[in-house]
């Protein structure tokens, strides 16, 4: 079969997206290719995949294998049959064993170098490398690494080569650690390798990325750990020359994709990928993709996958390589003509350098010079502080409106300190950062108790009677008619005290079986009160929330006051 009679197997697609790749362990069913990004599927009969295993995905190869034959051999995306290099077969103990695999460069050439790492139940205790070049050996090498003695010490199946070095994840049911192999050793027919530590072990699955020209360890904690649900990760990169750990808080605007056996990375110019994102191939209970996005740690199932196969194989197809189109532009723009110079091309040129020379930035002019439009803009992206310190900058940006409303803000956690002080401590959970202010007008801050918060304001109570809405930013506070803490159940208030239709919820206990119900607007000097009987112990201790012109209550028994 032909170049193009293939080409239309695989989703024209997959060539400049990344796609999820599901291989069916059955011949009878269909290859399919997974959107992460739209949630969409494409199903394909692909003859050359029919009953394979796919032992890894190399940028523009599949590394294939038949379990039957014992051949393994490298498919390009192509699926050109001339463009298929195999390998000296395997036995049948070593297919068992195989855990992960890598590539040292193209196929087709000489010096391309493809490394195994594994271990299985006849080589309990035992970890092994398994390495040939498929265009000089004609069998297996085979080296044995003495790394633990105990069993369940084993390479989980992640590996990946950089710079030379191939590093994989070691310590089965959890990774607590990465042995580091010489490359240029396997070819002198022995191997050096050391082990490094990882930074964090507890209830994680650990996943190598190399993203351009750094390696990063990804750490997805699991908080229910039968499931397999991923909570949270935590990145960190790679420090080569002193194999240590550096926490980032970023991955460069990357986006990382992340299965069982091998992981990826697109940059950021990528079209389609989110910037910061995480997308993990989850295998357990729920099957599906999720996406974790680092900016604020929200996880999110973004394609719930159904299908009744054991023995499906899930890889991530990334986009064919970028270089390749860029290299033919950059060969149309420094084509220059055997003989003299074209007068347009020149022409061209001095045009491209004026444009240049404009874009040129003068540092020596002053803050307030830039458009106020262009600041505004800017202000979505701030961090909190430093949107508040931005009108300190210079006087023309004193006008700048809504500051806190269009500053990028997640929810912080507030607590006041136990001695005599009058600061308020601000926690912000996904930068880590902490900040106090300073609220000396109102007292000691172990006299006051925090009720509750929205949009920015804070319903305090001081000496268990004094009710007060404050903005800790703005300063700003409005006194609300007294109420008695002892007896008050639950408080809670429907917007911003700045608008005319905000009420303020305060439930109160006023005998055994009677309830009040005060709420308060602004401008009114006293609340309104309403009364009813309930049964006992009724409500449940939580803060009423306001949604559509409604308070809504939890009760005992699964039911809902509204």
């Amino acid at each position: 079969m032909g170049v193009s009679e293939c080409e239309d197997l695989f989703p024209s697609i997959v060539s400049h997206q990344p796609r999820l790749m599901r291989l069916p362990g059955e011949p009878k069913y269909e290859q399919e290719f997974i959107d992460p990004y739209n949630h969409c599927t494409v199903n394909r009969k692909i003859p050359h995949l029919k009953g394979k295993l796919c032992v890894g995905c190399f940028e523009d190869w599949l590394l294939l294998a038949d379990e039957f034959t014992k051949e393994i051999f490298f498919l390009h995306r192509t699926l050109d049959p001339k463009l298929k290099v195999h390998l000296p077969s395997l036995c049948v103990e070593y297919f068992k064993c195989l855990r992960g695999c890598v590539v040292s460069s193209s196929p087709l050439s000489r010096e391309c170098l493809v490394t195994f790492v594994g271990n299985g139940e006849f080589l309990r205790g035992e970890n092994i490398i398994l390495y040939c070049r498929p265009k000089r050996d004609a069998r297996w090498t085979k080296l044995s690494l003495s790394i633990h003695s105990e069993a369940f010490h084993e390479f989980t199946g992640q590996v990946v080569r950089f710079k030379g070095k191939i590093y994989a994840l070691h310590g089965i049911p959890i990774a607590y650690r990465v042995v580091v192999i010489n490359e240029d050793s396997l070819l002198k027919g022995h191997c050096t390798w050391t082990v490094v530590l990882l930074p964090i072990t507890n209830h994680c699955k650990h996943h190598l990325v190399v993203s351009c020209d750094d390696m990063f360890l990804v750490s997805v904690t699991d908080r229910f750990q039968r499931q397999g649900f991923p909570a949270s990760c935590i990145v960190h990169r790679v420090e080569i020359s002193y194999h240590t750990w550096k926490r980032v808080e970023s991955i460069g605007g990357c986006a990382f994709f992340l299965g069982r056996m091998q992981s990826s990375a697109l940059p950021p110019s990528q079209e389609g990928a989110e910037c910061d994102c995480i997308y993990i191939a989850n295998t357990y209970f729920k099957k599906g993709i999720y996406k974790i996005c680092l900016q604020d740690q929200t996880v999110s199932l973004s394609f719930l996958m159904k299908w009744p196969e054991r023995r499906s194989q899930l890889f991530w197809l990334m986009p064919i390589r970028v270089h390749h189109s860029w290299r033919r532009k950059h060969e149309i723009f420094s084509f220059t003509h055997p003989i003299g110079t074209d007068k347009s091309d020149t022409t061209h040129v001095q045009e491209e350098e004026k444009k240049e020379e404009k874009c040129k930035v003068d540092i020596s002019r002053q803050w307030a010079d830039m458009p106020i439009e262009l600041v505004e803009l800017l202000l979505p992206r701030l961090y909190l502080i430093d949107c508040l310190r931005l009108p300190s900058v210079c006087k023309a940006w004193n006008t700048l409106a809504n500051l806190i409303q269009d500053a990028k803000v997640y929810p912080w956690f507030l607590r006041t300190t136990n001695d005599k002080s009058c600061l308020w401590n601000l926690f912000d959970p996904v930068y880590r950062k902490e900040c106090s202010i300073d609220m000396k007008w109102l007292g000691f801050s172990q006299d006051i108790s925090f009720q509750f918060s929205k949009d920015g304001w804070v319903l305090v109570l001081k000496e268990d009677k004094y009710l007060f809405l404050i903005n800790p930013f703005t300063r700003e506070c409005i006194g609300l008619p007294e109420k008695d803490r002892r007896k008050s159940f639950a408080m809670s208030f429907s917007s911003s005290p700045t608008n005319l239709d905000c009420i303020v919820l305060v439930i109160s206990y006023v005998g055994r079986h009677l309830l009040e119900i005060s709420t308060w607007r602004p401008g009114e000097d006293e609340w309104d009160n309403i009364y009813f009987n309930y049964l006992y112990n009724f409500l449940v201790p939580f803060n009423p929330v306001f949604i559509g012109g409604e308070f809504y209550c939890f009760c005992r028994k699964g039911k809902l006051l509204v």
